[in-house]
């Protein structure tokens, strides 16, 4: 299963939902209007993937001499 919010984009693209269709992946939308309080993955999921994403960033920043 997978959780999309209500975005559009998500699910308008008919090769990806053909590969859904065939391995049998149900999709499940969270409506659009509902706060990111009430999402699920806003919640704490998406704080822990951005706090690992600025460390992966930090660490390619430095490997370039960015920063």
């Amino acid at each position: 299963m997978e959780v999309l919010d209500g975005f559009g984009s998500h699910f308008n693209c008919p090769k990806a939902l053909e590969i859904l269709w065939k391995y049998k992946i149900l999709q499940v939308k969270e409506e659009g209007d509902t706060s990111h309080v009430c999402q699920m993955y806003d919640q704490e999921p998406a704080k822990r993937d951005k706090a690992v994403q600025r460390t992966g960033i930090c660490m390619l920043r430095v490997a370039a001499g960015l920063s």
